[in-house]
């Protein structure tokens, strides 16, 4: 099973959030081309996912958050894969804004989100990560 990150990291006072409007995909995830999304990637052999979600966002973005910053909110999974959950909440963020070969980071303002071209899932995924009493959750897809 192939395991995959991706994180949603805000500000401190939960008005931005800091997505990736992918520029290029790995064969399988073309629909992602120019939607944003959380930042992320695969999770390397027997890497800890909590490693893999402060490696996967330090190499898009070039800031530094400590692995166990990182809150695990739940994970998506299908037959061959997983895809791990995670924010955080961080004043480092501001005025990050790095373009890579993966895509361009933006930060954007939460209440815009449902205006921007994001993957379906983040009209309800990025209020729900936002919640301080959120337990884990789990979705499995078809």
């Amino acid at each position: 099973m192939t395991q995959y990150v991706v994180g949603f990291a805000f500000t401190e006072n939960r008005q931005e959030v800091a997505l990736i409007q992918k520029a290029r995909s790995r064969s399988g995830f073309e629909w992602m081309i120019g939607k944003m999304n959380g930042i992320g990637g695969k999770v390397q052999g027997k890497e800890n996912p909590f490693i893999a979600m402060s490696r996967e966002f330090h190499e898009e973005s070039g800031v530094v958050i400590c692995p166990l910053d990182w809150r695990w909110c739940g994970k998506f999974s299908g037959e061959d894969y997983e895809v791990i959950v995670f924010s955080v909440f961080s004043d480092k963020l501001r005025g990050v804004h790095t373009c890579s070969e993966e895509g361009e980071i933006h930060l954007v303002r939460v209440a815009d989100i449902s205006e921007l071209p994001t993957v379906a899932n983040l009209d309800w995924l990025i209020p729900l990560v936002m919640k301080r009493d959120l337990t884990a959750f789990e979705v499995m897809e078809k």
